[in-house]
């Protein structure tokens, strides 16, 4: 079978592009599922009834904290909300 420069681009755009509306509909992906450590501690409590599944949380390494040095922390709505458990960092 011969193939064209321009045929095997076209075929390699539809392979490496797939028009499947993911710009709309992102794919979610669970790494893992815990409690916040230390929610009653920070705003958590507070927040928490304004959370909802599919809200954006950030996940920021704590290496100087001195409790733990794997601490992972975890911000929400624009304050700190807790921490990764020490078991699942």
């Amino acid at each position: 079978m011969h193939i064209t420069r321009r045929g095997f681009f076209k075929a390699l755009a539809l392979v490496a592009i797939p028009n499947t509306g993911l710009a709309h509909n992102p794919p979610s992906y669970t790494l893992n599922r815990f409690y916040i450590a230390g929610l009653q501690y920070y705003k958590g409590l507070q927040i928490l009834t304004h959370m909802r599944p599919g809200d954006t949380l950030t996940l920021r390494a704590e290496p100087d904290n001195i409790h733990d040095h794997y601490a992972v922390l975890i911000r929400g709505y624009g304050h700190k909300l807790g921490y990764v458990p020490r078991t699942d960092n």
